[in-house]
């Protein structure tokens, strides 16, 4: 037995006889000294390198057992090409030192390994293998003896199993590209039987009849940091990506499209599978199957998202089957397991959204083994601000699925006093101009979300120079955030934009409006994979009334021009336009925009369109969810102005008291060429100059799509379900001031009103509540549930009726005590209030919720 030091001074040995060699190394050039590539081998000794000028040459070679380099000028300037009556490249009994490197090896054919077989430890490094096949196995490569193939691109290649290559006993295949290779039978793209390490390949459009790309057996296999796609339509009908009988651990990968993403089949013994920080998405049966029930097989999901058509995970519930923290469609019991379909970026080829509930969802522990990079090679463990973290532990910022989303944070706050960095709340910027400009850069080359972050105050855009040209200007991946006290916050649900109000404001000049922004928010250059954001804003003040070639007469408030845009929780009110867009003016271009959760009140178009305008003929799209839109004022048409070719959504939103003071539409005016699909919402006392009260609320020249909606003058000529004209009973809709437009208006709904559990949902909306944040939907016990769509006891409009705070507090006096039980038992018996379990009559079970509730509230 040797002695540490024994093998020290053997390994000591070894690495001077290897300099040796090297030092003695020669190159042997083909074709300028040798004339064929096998004759440069033939002469060459080991460690030689057999050196290939760019060129094609059609002949086979047999690196004779030699370690020796036999390197082309790059894969597309030096090619290998055969007559496809034989193999082109032979690498039998070779050791670590014979690397095949830079070559194209095209049109080769043999019983197994088609293009290239490789025994032993040698690598296949930087090479191209295309249109080769083999009898049974390996078209492209057959591999054994711990080989490695290394960055090689493996096309179009045929066998009856393993298309692109067959890898067997160990080896390694690394930061491959397969692409179009078939299998008659198993493993489209890679068959892998025995130990073998797989790790940043990407495959599609491969086709088999069991694992369109990969098929796995022996085992123990290792997938890391890949990309498995089907390409839709590529390959034979009913595919599962990858079909496995052995024990295989992947992590960070993707797998994407096919009919099953992986099938899992019992092998000769016990197998485990694990999967870890894995997405899977867009199958269309299954994303993880286990056909066959099986003891023997071990099955483990961390941090993963199972999406799919049918089921995320397709298996018994058998003891070894787990997962934890991961996102399985129809669920899956487990801990910090979630449901939800709200998960990746549209268009953004499967990035989580920037407010998925897979971010930060995931357990840190279960990450931490498989390194600290995600599949793309960004860092792990970066906390996103858009999302709450409900990972484990509770601080942890791991995603789920195998793409970290990747966030740069920047602070503003009027009152800093650092070094004016906006690295810190302390060092935070003073002016939220220079934090846009550090953000608009910073999204110029980062690789995820641009969030900055803004303390209370009131912020103008001129920088103090009385410019009304000025705006804050938001590009694409930018994400402006305010309602933030500005002291130790560093996630989005540590703002308060009520106690912590933020306004960006256009009151740059003196006093009235004549002299002030013409745009207070600009937003451009953006698109549906990183649209802009603004979140927990008020915008107020913006006078748009200068020249039309410069688009200075729309949009007060906000103007997107080809921009998409993500707006929540912000409030508009006081904005002015000549032409369009009192509040917000969508411009011409593809523009896709999203309010969820807003307020527009007080503004004025003395054009059209006084709190939202989209007018595109380009297309475009815009989304209104839980949002109230009241006592703005247009000259000639509508609150809502819809025209040119745009696709309009307005669910679970109120519209009331809009007025035209020279159109016959106050409410939503839908022209020729543009449509709206409305459903859950309210349009209310909206009034205009002339016609009938429906088409004063809503009129229509192009095309609707109405359900579950109060329009005052319902006629029924628009179609649709569910919809009617009852009076949806809003609690004070002029407010304690008895003036229309101002911020105490109160649209939400009187306990009697027929709005309460009628809704007709017909879309889920991505952020969960109503206009003030509330639970929706909520059933309300005393009310019928008429609704339809996704849910039967949604409430109309952009409130929920809530619960009051103490149910059984009769009285209002705080306390549930003496006087509540006199009040419940002189009602006793009776139908109606007070009914507190909702069965329609006040008996012993609303004696019991009282006396349960008893004490303070």
């Amino acid at each position: 037995m040797f002695t540490p030091i024994h093998r020290a001074s053997l390994a000591g040995c070894a690495a001077f006889l290897l300099t040796l060699s090297n030092a003695s190394a020669s190159t042997l050039n083909v074709p300028s000294v040798y004339p064929t590539v096998q004759a440069g081998i033939d002469a060459a000794v080991e460690g030689d390198t057999v050196l290939i000028a760019p060129g094609t040459y059609f002949e086979t070679i047999d690196f004779n057992g030699k370690s020796i380099t036999v390197k082309g000028s790059g894969q597309s300037a030096t090619s290998l090409v055969g007559n496809g009556t034989g193999r082109i490249v032979r690498m039998v009994n070779v050791g670590p030192g014979a690397r095949l490197e830079s070559l194209t090896i095209r049109d080769g054919s043999d019983g197994t390994g088609g293009g290239i077989r490789v025994e032993g430890p040698a690598t296949i490094k930087s090479c191209r293998i295309r249109d080769c096949d083999a009898e049974t196995f390996g078209g492209g490569i057959w591999a054994s003896g711990g080989a490695i193939i290394e960055s090689c691109d493996i096309d179009f290649n045929f066998a009856s199993n393993g298309g692109g290559i067959r890898i067997v006993g160990e080896g390694r295949v690394i930061d491959c590209d397969f692409v179009g290779n078939l299998a008659l039978n198993n493993g489209g793209a890679i068959h892998a039987d025995g130990d073998i390490d797989i790790e940043g390949i990407y495959t599609e459009e491969n086709g088999a009849d069991r694992g369109t790309a990969l098929w796995l057996t022996g085992g123990p296999i290792d997938i890391r940091r890949s990309q498995v796609l089907h390409g839709l339509g590529a390959a034979p009908v009913g595919t599962t990506l990858i079909e496995s009988d052995c024990s295989v651990t992947m992590s960070n990968t993707y797998v994407l499209r096919g009919q099953r993403g992986l099938v899992i089949n019992p092998g000769l013994a016990t197998s485990t599978t694990q999967l870890v920080n894995c997405t899977f998405a867009e199958s269309t049966l299954s994303a993880v199957q286990m056909p066959t029930p099986s003891l023997a097989i071990n099955l483990i999901i961390r941090n993963s998202i199972l999406h799919s058509d049918g089921d995320g995970l397709d298996a018994p519930a058998l003891i070894g089957v787990s997962a934890s923290y991961s996102n399985v469609t129809g669920g899956w019991a487990g801990i910090g397991n979630i449901e939800t379909d709200h998960i990746f970026t549209p268009g953004g080829l499967w990035d989580l959204d920037p407010t998925s509930p897979c971010c930060d969802a995931g357990k840190n522990l279960f990450a931490e083994p498989f390194g600290s990079r995600d599949r793309g090679g960004r860092p792990r463990f970066v906390a996103n601000p858009l999302v709450v973290d409900s990972g484990f532990p509770a601080d942890a910022i791991v995603d789920m699925g195998a793409e970290e989303r990747q966030a740069e944070l920047r602070f503003v706050r009027q009152s800093a006093t650092g070094a004016n960095t906006g690295l810190s709340w302390t060092d935070a910027y003073t002016d939220l101009q220079d934090g846009l400009d550090d953000a608009n850069e910073l999204a110029l080359t980062a690789v995820g979300d641009v969030v900055v972050m803004v303390a209370e105050g009131n912020y103008r855009p001129d920088r103090g120079t009385d410019d009304r040209n000025a705006s804050f200007t938001l590009t694409r991946s930018v994400t402006l955030v305010g309602g933030f006290a500005g002291v130790d916050e560093t996630e989005i649900d540590e703002r308060d934009p009520v106690a912590h109000t933020t306004t960006l404001g256009g009151a740059i000049g003196g006093p009235g409006t004549e002299d002030n922004s013409f745009h207070v928010v600009r937003i451009s250059n953006s698109d549906a994979g990183d649209p802009a954001t603004l979140i927990g804003f008020t915008i107020q003040r913006g006078n748009a009334n200068g020249a039309p070639a410069a688009l200075k007469h729309r949009g007060g408030g906000i103007l997107i021009d080809d921009g998409d845009a993500l707006i929540r929780e912000c409030v508009f009110r006081q904005n002015e336009a000549d032409n369009s867009g009192g509040a917000v003016m969508i411009e011409e271009g593809d523009s896709d925009v999203v309010m969820h959760r807003c307020r527009l009140y007080g503004n004025i178009s003395r054009g059209t369109g006084s709190a939202i305008s989209s007018t595109s003929s380009l297309g475009g799209t815009l989304l209104c969810g839980a949002t109230l839109i009241h006592g703005n004022d247009s000259v000639d048409r509508a609150a809502i102005f819809l025209d040119g070719t745009v696709e309009a959504t307005i669910s679970s939103s109120t519209i009331a008291d809009n007025t035209s003071s020279a159109g016959n539409t106050g409410g939503v005016l839908v022209q020729s060429g543009a449509s709206l699909a409305i459903d859950s919402s309210i349009v209310w006392k909206n009034v205009g100059t002339a016609g009938t009260l429906e088409n004063q609320n809503l009129r229509v020249v192009g095309a609707i799509n109405i359900d579950g909606t109060t329009v005052q003058g319902w006629s029924g000529a628009l179609g649709g379900t569910l919809n009617d004209g009852g009076n949806p009973k809003f609690i004070l809709p002029f407010g304690s001031d008895r003036t229309r437009g101002t911020a105490d208006d109160n649209y939400r709904l009187q306990e009697t009103s027929p709005s309460i559990d009628s809704a007709f949902v017909g879309i889920e909306l991505a952020w969960p509540g109503d206009l003030d944040g509330n639970e929706r939907p909520l059933d309300d016990p005393s009310s019928p549930n008429t609704g339809g769509g996704l849910t039967v006891y949604q409430d109309r409009g952009c409130y929920e009726l809530q619960p009051p705070p103490c149910a059984a507090d009769l009285d209002g006096s705080g306390a549930v005590d003496a006087a509540d039980l006199a009040i419940l038992l002189g009602a006793w018996g009776g139908p109606g209030l007070p009914d507190l379990d909702g069965n329609s009559v006040v008996d012993a079970a609303d004696l019991a919720v009282l006396l349960g509730a008893w004490g303070s509230c």
